[in-house]
């Protein structure tokens, strides 16, 4: 009661104090409202909300188109869209708002917008209201701005992001989700084209093992058409058609886009090459310990169709066969630099002989990773003017925040000559396979891709560059994402493609220009090998040499090289151990492991067939002839010789036999005239030697057993034996005289 009442009355004296209070409480909160309204920029309360919230996760933006790709002044500007809600409950009050942010001028810029958004100024003409949504459903959204609505004040790269605000279930106004992109603005302005040339890798991972059987079918699934290299094969061939971006919609009406067709210079792994005609043919597949028919010869006749005629009007680069390791074959201790050389020759043959060209022996192409100056002589020939590296190979000259061409000059030191180093742009390389954790489609992903090329001919708007663009040599590519960034660079403004053969011989140039004048390239040093690059395992590398050395002994000292057999038998070991030797087994080590284990079991048992063999000699006089054979259980002749190694005990006539020819599936006889000096055991030691005289194989030990005495010896016996002879005579003439005559009876 009382406290009603209280309620009920005006203020009196004791009310003055808390009323006194209030007010100033009160201008303070009205002073700071208007503060932080002067500090809004203009125009912000209009269209967007406080800072946003974390859009709700039932809520996602799928853009599917954005164009033009080169907007232009009088363009539209239009942003297809997917909107999907999720959520349990209705959403209401959904509008859609473009916002653009500052200009950037570098790539460092991108970086960081990428990772911390900027503050967008909205577009208000392109706000568009959206029909209330219900849970599960979906909206297409369209939303078009002309292009001279936009804040571009100046050429460059703009952030641009498109956000969806709305409510749900009567709550308050908020950022639903939101898509940051950039947009290319160059307006009337000319700027000197990039010359963009693109190395095509086609590589995979070793598939047979040292029999030449497949250790998987993994290949026929990435020959076929929906499959890795089926892909990347197809999206290469789209680009080289010349395909068309849509026509750009301006207020003036439509604009046909430019159609240049994009040629593509393929970097093919011969062993690729050579399984897949293998793969053509019935072939066998190991799986379960024991081999079953193999599934892939239709996918392997389509695909190497489909290469011969894409390469039959285009340059291809022979890898080395098996893409070897070059870096950590070349090392100082490995002892393999021969075989960079080997897979080198050997590789352009298979090339050759597959796809019916000669390859382009004018550029080398090594995996990522530093190489020595033995890796470099390894791996290029006389023929050899350019090395295609990886940009964490080299220490790059200071050239400020501009993005460098393509050309450095390597330092001299190389037998085969002066070099010039194109280097891979990683960065545009790497966009080529976006992040799946960032993906938000194939569209953003190629706007990307416009964006960076865009930023570099913005760097030097003057001054065209050539850069080198190459995918991963491994990636699993997406064929629309990769047929699309082609095309592009053959249909935006600041862009065009050239050969890789012309950069090679300084002589690209973009269609209807003239061919540059290029200055000297830059010096760049090779950076010492450190824990980050890539490389083979040392421990793998040192068991592949010791594997490497016994196979090359067997196919190279001791099989004959002038018969069909050896030459099969040589050639399928150098393939089994190129193929050991790969450096796809940098990521896939315990794979590489298992072939380098096939490859020793193999050559341990062809090795085993070609063997001496000793039985037990007695010699029953000081002269006698030691006996040993030589098997051999292969199917081919072998070469060897027989060193035998006689303790002091012993002489024999030869230390060492000639080179014997050991046909095949047969046994040879060895024998040696040895010289006793005494009796006894002793022991012989046979081994057999290679071609070269290197020992082959493990040494087999002979036992002599000698029963006879020598002639000095048995001279010095018999006077032995005169001599007891004649003593034993006189003691017994003595005791006859010592018994004198015999008592009378």
């Amino acid at each position: 009661m009382r406290r009603a009442a209280a309620r009920t009355r005006g203020p009196g004296p004791s009310r003055l104090p808390a009323l006194s209070r209030a007010v100033p409480a009160a201008a303070l909160l009205l002073l700071a409202l208007l503060l932080l309204a002067l500090l809004l920029p203009a125009g912000g309360a209009a269209a967007q909300t406080a800072p946003p919230t974390v859009p709700t996760a039932d809520v996602t933006l799928g853009v599917t188109d954005l164009r033009p790709l080169a907007p232009r002044p009088g363009d539209d500007l239009m942003v297809l869209a997917t909107l999907a809600d999720d959520g349990a409950t209705p959403l209401t009050d959904v509008e859609v708002h473009l916002g653009v942010g500052g200009r950037l001028d570098t790539r460092a810029d991108l970086r960081r917008v990428d990772a911390q958004p900027p503050y967008y100024a909205p577009v208000t003409a392109a706000t568009t209201r959206v029909p209330d949504l219900q849970p599960g459903a979906e909206h297409v959204l369209d939303v078009r701005v002309p292009v001279d609505d936009l804040p571009l004040y100046a050429d460059g790269i703009y952030p641009l992001q498109i956000e969806v605000q709305g409510r749900r279930a009567g709550g308050v106004v908020e950022q639903l989700t939101a898509v940051q992109t950039y947009l290319p603005w160059f307006g009337t302005s000319k700027v000197d084209p990039l010359r963009v040339a693109w190395l095509w890798p086609l590589v995979d991972v070793p598939r047979q093992g040292p029999d030449e059987v497949m250790l998987d079918d993994g290949l026929a699934s990435s020959l076929s058409a929906d499959g890795r290299l089926g892909r990347s094969l197809r999206a290469s061939r789209t680009a080289e058609a010349g395909g068309c971006p849509a026509a750009v919609t301006t207020r003036r009406g439509a604009r046909a886009p430019t159609c240049l067709p994009v040629p593509v210079t393929y970097a093919v792994d011969p062993d690729l090459l050579l399984t897949a005609e293998a793969m053509t043919r019935p072939y066998r597949v190991l799986r379960g310990g024991k081999q079953v028919a193999g599934t892939g010869q239709q996918q392997a006749a389509d695909w190497l169709s489909s290469l011969r005629a894409a390469t039959a009007s285009t340059d291809v680069v022979s890898l080395p066969f098996a893409d070897p390791d070059v870096v950590a074959l070349t090392r100082g201790t490995a002892r393999l630099a021969s075989d960079v050389a080997a897979a080198r020759s050997y590789g352009i043959t298979v090339t050759r002989d597959v796809l019916g060209k000669d390859p382009l022996q004018s550029v080398a192409f090594p995996p990522p990773g530093q190489l020595s100056d033995a890796g470099f002589d390894a791996l290029t020939t006389s023929s050899t003017r350019s090395v295609v590296l990886e940009d964490d190979a080299l220490v790059a000259p200071v050239l400020g925040s501009a993005t460098p061409g393509t050309r450095v000059s390597l330092p001299p030191g190389t037998t085969s000559g002066p070099l010039t180093g194109l280097v891979v742009d990683r960065g545009l390389s790497d966009l080529l396979v976006p992040d799946r954790v960032s993906w938000q489609g194939a569209r953003l992903a190629q706007q990307r891709w416009l964006v960076e090329t865009a930023m570099i001919a913005a760097e030097l708007p003057n001054r065209g560059r050539t850069l080198l663009v190459a995918p991963p040599r491994r990636a699993d590519l997406d064929p629309a994402l990769l047929g699309d960034l082609l095309t592009d660079t053959g249909s935006v403004p600041w862009m065009c493609p050239v050969q890789l053969a012309d950069v090679v011989a300084t002589r690209e140039r973009c269609p209807g220009a003239a061919v540059p004048t290029y200055a000297t390239p830059p010096d760049s040093a090779l950076v010492q090998p450190g824990p980050g690059l890539p490389e083979l395992d040392a421990r793998d590398v040192a068991d592949l040499a010791d594997v490497r050395a016994s196979a090359g002994q067997l196919a190279g000292s001791v099989l004959q090289g002038g018969t069909e057999q050896a030459q099969t038998t040589r050639a399928r070991l150098q393939r089994a151990w190129l193929r050991a030797e790969s450096s796809a087994w940098r990521s896939e080590r315990g794979r590489g492991a298992r072939l380098t284990r096939l490859l020793r079991a193999d050559v341990d048992a062809l090795r085993a067939d070609v063997r001496v063999v000793t039985t037990p000699v007695t010699l029953t006089s000081s002269n006698g002839q030691v006996s040993v054979a030589v098997v051999n259980e292969l199917d081919q002749p072998v070469t060897v010789a027989v060193r035998l190694e006689a303790p002091a005990e012993a002489r024999l006539s030869e230390a060492q036999t000639e080179p014997l020819e050991v046909a095949a599936k047969s046994i040879v006889s060895v024998e040696v005239q040895a010289h006793t000096l005494t009796s006894g055991r002793f022991v012989v030691r046979a081994q057999l030697l290679d071609r070269d005289g290197r020992p082959f194989g493990a040494p087999e030990d002979l036992l002599v057993h000698s029963t006879r005495y020598g002639t000095a010896a048995l001279a010095v016996t018999g006077l032995g034996a005169a001599v007891l002879l004649v003593a034993a005579g006189v003691r017994v003439v003595r005791r006859a005289r010592g018994r004198g005559p015999a008592p009378a009876s």
